[in-house]
């Protein structure tokens, strides 16, 4: 509804898991795309987990920063017409300072320290309250 050039896509990968997939494509190609998951409630409100990806050769051309935007703007657009208010989180490999950065600009510029509970490795944890 926000972005027409912003392909997105609805699935259940698992038993009351929904998740939604935006991305932009280079005709037959995905040259970036953004996931948001329901995960457990955040301070007594619903929280999507946002995970974002580019292909290596679209990287360092702006386009992780650019489809994230787009995508939190398209999700929160949705989302307030049937849930006024809930968290989108980031959780970031330690490592991958590319992906902190995108975070650090769009979701939140004080990220705290934690485990990733899936690889087990240190992360952190960026946190945007939609109101």
């Amino acid at each position: 509804a926000t972005d027409r050039n912003l392909l997105f896509h609805l699935d259940r990968p698992g038993e009351g898991v929904t998740r939604l997939t935006f991305a932009r494509m280079k005709g037959r190609t995905v040259t970036a795309m953004v996931m948001f998951t329901q995960v457990q409630h955040y301070e007594g409100k619903p929280c999507y987990q946002i995970g974002y990806a580019v292909p290596r050769r679209y990287q360092k051309q702006g386009r992780a920063k650019e489809i994230v935007a787009a995508a939190v703007k398209e999700f929160t657009s949705g989302m307030k017409r049937r849930v006024p208010e809930f968290y989108i989180e980031a959780i970031i490999d330690a490592q991958n300072r590319a992906s902190q950065r995108v975070a650090e600009q769009l979701i939140s510029d004080s990220p705290k320290e934690v485990t990733d509970k899936i690889a087990g490795v240190p992360a952190l944890q960026y946190v945007k309250h939609i109101k």
